[in-house]
């Protein structure tokens, strides 16, 4: 009841991709789950770059120390110049940016054999389109599928719009993938054997760097 109801104001779309070069695939299969909170989930936008110091003195040694060889004088002016010690001076060389990871967590409770049966469907799914393709002869492998996740809002007018709010997340690709059955509790099932509440958790790492120019355009 998702898309009808009142009680949600905003959900959170997952697009399952067929693997390709550029923007994205064709649409294998979309789905669309309540927008987690609670502490479940917490939306964090995390860029890492990494950087090398440098310390501007040891260059300088060394510099200085091929001046006085093959000269005494001049390495025993050298060494009581830096009876004193140097100002290590350090510089930071920008190296790279690394890709940006997000984590979802999703706790389900179905109250009838029906939702059960329609949870545990959908669970299967979002473990068939993370998991890779072998061959005919099991020799090789086909990349998993791709996805892209977009988060909305219901407006006053009852409608779902894309959340102008929230930064855009690029094509991902799906890294980790968790179903865990009854966590919170002692393993209880309704009389046909469905398990009375799972909890999904999902990881994604975008497949490009957000630079600049994608920051510019919502990213």
């Amino acid at each position: 009841d998702l898309e009808n109801s009142d009680e949600y104001g905003h959900a959170v779309q997952f697009l399952a991709l067929e693997p390709s070069w550029g923007a994205g695939g064709s649409i294998l299969q979309e789905f669309l789950l309540y927008m987690p909170g609670g502490g479940q989930n917490n939306l964090s936008y995390t860029q890492n770059h990494e950087y090398d110091e440098v310390k501007l003195s040891r260059l300088a040694g060394n510099a200085l120390g091929e001046v006085g060889i093959g000269s005494t004088a001049v390495q025993v002016g050298m060494g009581s110049i830096f009876k004193r010690a140097i100002n290590p001076k350090v510089e930071v060389l920008f190296r790279s940016t690394e890709l940006r990871t997000f984590d979802f967590s999703f706790f389900f409770a179905p109250q009838s054999r029906q939702e059960s049966d329609e949870l545990y469907g959908m669970l299967n799914r979002f473990r068939y389109y993370a998991a890779p393709e072998t061959d005919f002869a099991g020799l090789l492998f086909k990349s998993p599928s791709e996805w892209r996740i977009f988060f909305y809002y219901k407006n006053n007018q009852k409608a779902w719009n894309v959340n102008p709010y929230l930064p855009k997340i690029s094509k991902c690709v799906c890294t980790r993938i968790d179903v865990d059955i009854n966590p919170d509790s002692e393993f209880s099932t309704f009389e046909n054997g469905d398990p009375v509440s799972a909890r999904l958790t999902m990881r994604f790492v975008e497949m490009e760097i957000i630079d600049k120019k994608l920051i510019d355009k919502g990213f």
